[in-house]
């Protein structure tokens, strides 16, 4: 429950402890939806939060296991180029959380930089995304790409078949003492805490991916019928959950050659 501090503190100044006002316990670190867990976060988001569409499309090349990949090819019939859309469903996660959040990973990591006595009103909301339909992916490009020849064993190689920017509102809040006099305008209290609900806001992006591992989906393609629900199905069960990918080298430049 959150009340106007004023109120609150007038009322405690006329109270004894044993007669303050009673908060309802705020729950803190509420879990992140099971389709934010599995999102494939691309961190690389300075210009490219402008121009979401630059990736989709192409492969990507990852030889270090690391958070750095390459870009390659494009593959997008031009007859089909997806568009980006603009989101306008509002927010799909708000919770106040602290450092605890931060083993959720993903959008949650920075919670891990939250101060001790801190806590922070978050708020993400899906604002703009570019898809291409599995119907509109170029199949038989990926299927060739598949079959040249890896610059190394392990190299590993991924169709980006969308992107999806994500807006992050943040609030924070610090614990403080009933009886202190704190000029701000709310207050709410979380596991036996109370905090303030300062002014201090800041918004950030995050973008994630929809990478498909073409080498899994030449496995999955051979032999099989490839129009309708079995493409889709195929697609889908290509699709690749766990990794994070950061820097993308190439993306100003022309792709680097591959055998």
């Amino acid at each position: 429950m959150r009340i106007p501090i004023a109120l609150c503190l007038a009322a405690f100044a006329g109270c004894s402890n044993s007669h303050q006002i009673q908060f309802a316990d705020t729950p803190l670190n509420q879990s992140l939806p099971d389709d934010f867990k599995n999102r494939v976060l691309w961190t690389q988001t300075d210009q490219f939060k402008y121009h979401l569409d630059q990736l989709v499309g192409h492969i990507i090349y990852n030889e270090s296991g690391s958070t750095n990949f390459e870009r390659g090819p494009r593959y997008i019939d031009p007859q089909k180029m997806p568009a980006l859309k603009t989101i306008a469903e509002g927010t799909v996660y708000h919770s106040k959380v602290n450092q605890a959040a931060a083993f959720q990973g993903g959008y949650l990591a920075f919670a891990a930089n939250i101060h001790a006595t801190n806590a922070v009103d978050v708020s993400i909301t899906d604002t703009a995304e570019i898809f291409i339909p599995y119907d509109d992916i170029p199949m038989q490009a990926l299927l060739d790409e598949a079959k040249k020849p890896k610059p190394t064993p392990s190299t590993k190689r991924y169709y980006v078949q969308g992107a999806l920017l994500a807006t992050v509102i943040m609030q924070s809040g610090r614990q403080f003492d009933a009886s202190a006099s704190a000029g701000v305008a709310e207050a709410y209290k979380a596991e036996g805490h109370l905090y303030d609900q300062t002014s201090q806001t800041a918004k950030d992006v995050r973008i994630s991916i929809v990478p498909l591992d073409i080498d899994r989906l030449s496995v999955l393609a051979a032999g099989r019928n490839l129009e309708g629900e079995s493409l889709a199905t195929i697609l889908r069960a290509s699709r690749v959950y766990g990794i994070q990918v950061g820097f993308i080298g190439g993306l100003t430049k022309d792709p680097p050659d591959r055998p």
